[in-house]
């Protein structure tokens, strides 16, 4: 599913090796108002990517793609 949705958003996607980072987000962000960390710029050496997905559709095959979404759109 990443891989599709890197590839439809032409963008690098980064699975985090935590999967509850809403829960790991807002822990972060209190320890960061209480002086925890120094700042966000040590909060962003803590976060460690699992995997990353790298667009690797063809330009032909994500307008397909989206060209279908639309027709089903259009149907609904």
């Amino acid at each position: 599913m990443l891989q599709m949705q890197a590839d439809l958003a032409g963008v690098t996607l980064h699975r985090p090796r935590m999967l509850e980072t809403t829960a790991l987000g807002a822990a972060m962000l209190a320890g960061l108002g209480v002086g925890i960390w120094s700042g966000l710029d040590e909060l962003r050496r803590a976060y460690t990517p699992e995997r990353s997905f790298t667009p690797q559709a063809h330009r032909a095959e994500v307008d397909a793609a989206r060209a279908r979404w639309r027709q089903v759109l259009a149907l609904a």
